[in-house]
């Protein structure tokens, strides 16, 4: 279970003895709890470490990405899509202004791009619990800019090429996404402030 401050949420499908940590963890704590299959010796025992800290080499990437504005991330598709029954290779740009998903073609040619501005609630990246590649990045239909040459989907399982490089991307966007929300409240608190001083 994942501990956020006093509250305890279950990381779905985790039901063995391993768990590999990720950007979902950062700034929590890990809760364990193992029951004892045997008769003779019954219980259940329980542990608690944290909070998990993100490694030195992740954070100093992390600075550089953020510093620099932004930077691209080649993706896949992590299901193979039915209209093309392959993977599709794609291209995550990432930057302080907004995300875009551009997929393409066997040729290098892009047949889907949506890109999208940052809001509360989007674009929504979740890890997968189990494979330590794999995410998923969700779109508001209504906020983005579409350009598809197959159906829209607003919902994208995607694989990074590695499990850094998968919690590089949920960081940047998150972090990218809170400086938005953070400088939108600003905006609307100063607006607010002289608006009482008239």
């Amino acid at each position: 279970m994942r501990k956020c401050a006093d509250r305890l949420y279950k990381i779905d499908e985790i039901t063995s003895n391993t768990y590999q940590l990720s950007a979902e963890d950062i700034g929590h704590k890990i809760r364990v709890t193992a029951t004892s299959k045997d008769e003779e010796y019954p219980g259940v025992a329980t542990a608690e470490f944290g909070p998990i800290k993100l490694d030195p080499s992740a954070r100093h990437h992390l600075e550089q990405l953020l510093s620099a504005g932004g930077t691209k991330f080649t993706t896949t598709t992590a299901k193979v899509m039915k209209a093309k029954k392959t993977k599709i290779e794609g291209s995550l740009i990432v930057n302080l202004a907004d995300l875009k998903l551009e997929l393409k073609n066997y040729y290098g040619k892009t047949i889907h791009s949506i890109s999208s501005k940052y809001s509360i609630d989007f674009p929504k990246i979740e890890l997968h619990p189990l494979h330590t590649e794999r995410f998923s990045l969700s779109f508001c239909k209504e906020e983005s800019n579409i350009d598809a040459r197959v159906s829209f989907e607003n919902k994208f399982d995607l694989q990074a090429i590695s499990r850094q490089n998968r919690d590089l991307i949920a960081l940047t966007i998150r972090c990218f996404a809170a400086h938005q929300h953070f400088a939108n409240s600003r905006i609307v608190n100063e607006i607010h402030l002289s608006q009482e001083e008239k």
